[in-house]
């Protein structure tokens, strides 16, 4: 009983952690807290200010914002540089954001290494992202499966594809961790709407604080979800398939009789072929003798307890084989 409300509570538990791991993927990916950038701009000289209020480029870098994957917003929605045309600059969405573009540039002549790396990164890594809830979406629907049917096979199925998604999500922060490295420390690339933290003015590097947004935190969540949803799927099929191993219950032999026993069949006489008869096995039959142990027949030990030997029976080669 208690095994049953195990295995029970294992089910209802892989169940409710896929969901819930898929959730936190989501919004992992869809919201822009990755990164927190806060920006002390009362420190902050009065020509950076004023440079920053009417140009967009610079503007961009010397207030707090917070960013993810696809959007870089800012808290201060006052702020002049916002208010600027869309025609002449990167249009801005919802008053507050402003999209990141991940597209290689038609000439990569005037761009560095570094900076083609960084978009080969983000761009893995949002695929990573994406694979890794198709993944754990589909294993999820082997849940449903699970409930009707109990195959140990499906489990280690949805167990791998748990474990996988997981690790697809370690890859894609990975690759989050190299395209931060890059722009920190690498990038010297000043674009039309594209600037980091090396070109940044020595003040606004000074006074700028960065830290890691609650999207990243949900990113590692679901990594952690989708490992324990997997070590639960392997311990669920493993389970099963003990169960299903066990070997069923005797069947017990009833005896009618004194001489009526189990007949026990030697390596010899392991092929089935027809039994000669008494009649025969009395008169020196000598036909297949090696698949024949007429010690075995009842009927033969009951009337002829001393076996009487016939002088045109080889009882040589007959015993030979037995």
């Amino acid at each position: 009983m208690s095994t049953c409300k195990c295995k029970r509570a294992l089910l209802v538990g892989t169940i409710a952690l896929g969901p819930v791991a898929l959730l936190f993927l989501i919004l992992s990916l869809s919201t822009d807290y990755w990164l927190i950038f806060e920006v002390d701009r009362s420190k902050l000289s009065e020509s950076i200010k004023k440079r920053s209020a009417e140009n967009m480029i610079d503007g961009r870098w010397t207030y707090t914002r917070h960013q993810g994957l696809f959007r870089e917003c800012y808290t201060d929605t006052d702020a002049k540089f916002l208010r600027l045309d869309p025609r002449k600059s990167d249009p801005v969405i919802d008053g507050k954001c402003f999209y990141i573009h991940h597209d290689l540039p038609d000439s990569t002549a005037g761009s560095s290494e570094f900076y083609i790396s960084r978009i080969h990164l983000i761009r893995s890594h949002i695929a990573c992202f994406i694979l890794s809830i198709i993944v754990l979406f589909l294993s999820h629907m082997l849940d449903f499966c699970l409930l009707r049917y109990k195959y140990s096979e499906w489990m280690y199925v949805a167990a791998v594809g748990a474990f996988t998604s997981a690790f697809l999500i370690t890859i894609g922060i990975a690759c989050f961790h190299g395209t931060k490295y890059l722009e920190d420390n690498k990038i010297p690339d000043i674009g039309p709407y594209t600037q980091y933290y090396v070109s940044w003015d020595s003040e606004v590097q000074k006074y700028t604080y960065q830290k890691y947004g609650w999207s990243y935190a949900f990113g590692w969540i679901a990594v952690g979800l989708c490992a324990v949803n997997a070590i639960l799927y392997a311990i669920l099929g493993l389970s099963l398939q003990r169960e299903f191993s066990k070997p069923g219950k005797k069947q017990k032999i009833k005896k009618t009789g004194k001489n009526t026993k189990k007949r026990k069949r030697s390596d010899v006489n392991a092929i089935a072929v027809p039994s000669p008869s008494l009649y025969d096995m009395y008169q020196g039959y000598s036909g297949y003798p090696a698949y024949h142990d007429y010690y075995s027949y009842p009927e033969y030990n009951m009337y002829y307890s001393q076996p009487t030997y016939h002088p045109t029976y080889n009882y040589e080669l007959f015993n030979a084989y037995l």
